[in-house]
């Protein structure tokens, strides 16, 4: 009875660990539009001079818009700069880095002595 139970217990674990997670454990997508229509507001009540729609939905439309148009430019930016960054490496060796700053400029502090070339760089 003892290894009956021993060899029952051995099999339940197999199978626990051969057990894939669930289709309901997968993970959370949220919806790719919004859960409440924005069309709702034509019903509040605390519009001023103009009507629900110019106060509330079309401000929402043109918003969205913009966004929208935004991201895709930013989108477009990011596939340019991934084909440069892929020419950069692609070319191996072929390119050296610039030995410029960040900025574009060189920057010293108190650097004048192609002002007085007789001092030859001497300190004081």
């Amino acid at each position: 009875m003892r290894k009956m139970l021993i060899l029952a217990g051995l099999a339940s674990l197999g199978l626990f660990s051969l057990a894939t997670p669930a289709a309901a454990q997968q993970r959370y997508v949220p919806p790719s539009r919004p859960t409440l229509s924005p069309y709702l507001n034509y019903f509040r009540g605390d519009t001023g001079v103009l009507d629900s729609y110019n106060t509330f939905i079309r401000p929402r439309q043109i918003l969205d818009q913009t966004l929208a148009q935004q991201q895709a430019g930013l989108r477009n930016l990011q596939a340019q700069v991934g084909l440069i960054r892929s020419d950069m490496n692609s070319a191996g060796g072929l390119v050296r880095p610039a030995g410029v700053s960040p900025t574009g400029r060189g920057a010293t502090y108190m650097n004048y002595s192609h002002y007085y070339p007789g001092m030859g760089g001497r300190r004081r």
